[in-house]
């Protein structure tokens, strides 16, 4: 989260993606995790002492000293909240947020298009995400208290990485 550690995926020794940490420069590597399963989707949490990654279509908690904490619940695509205190997942193409302490996952989208890719903005208060409701890559901006939604992009965006800046501003790759 500071810039110093990465987390990336490289094969393991049964060939399952396995999460693996380095400082910025590229010293100091590490193997997180070994299982026969392949994870993806590795995220820092904000105070940098923890990662959320997708394992067999459930999200994982580990410590950045590689020890497992506990499945949290199914999904794909953490995304840590700013305050570090609750995570947006996508499941099944809908949205929801879980608290990283546990409990039950808060549903956030039931539309019939596909919802995925969650970023939180800087604020906690606001989700951008794609969805395909018009058949392409659309972003779209939900803010969490009101529930109300907003498109994010004029148009098609083909997007995959949305995220909204300090200053509000909304973007993707």
């Amino acid at each position: 989260p500071d810039g110093r550690r990465l987390a990336y995926l490289a094969p393991g020794a049964g060939g399952a993606a396995d999460v693996f940490v380095a400082d910025a420069d590229g010293t100091n590597r590490g193997r997180l995790t070994a299982t026969e399963l392949d994870e993806t989707s590795p995220t820092w949490a904000p105070d940098g002492r923890r990662l959320a990654v997708e394992r067999n279509g459930s999200i994982v908690l580990l410590r950045a000293d590689g020890i497992e904490g506990r499945t949290l619940a199914r999904g794909a695509e953490p995304d840590w909240s700013p305050g570090g205190q609750r995570i947006a997942v996508s499941v099944a193409g809908d949205l929801f947020v879980v608290r990283t302490r546990g409990g039950r996952p808060q549903r956030l989208t039931t539309s019939l298009a596909s919802e995925s890719s969650p970023s939180w903005a800087p604020d906690g208060r606001r989700l951008v995400y794609v969805t395909d409701e018009t058949g392409a890559a659309d972003i779209r901006v939900l803010d969490l208290r009101s529930r109300a939604i907003w498109t994010g992009t004029p148009g098609p965006a083909a997007a995959t990485a949305p995220a909204i800046s300090g200053d509000g501003r909304v973007g993707a790759v």
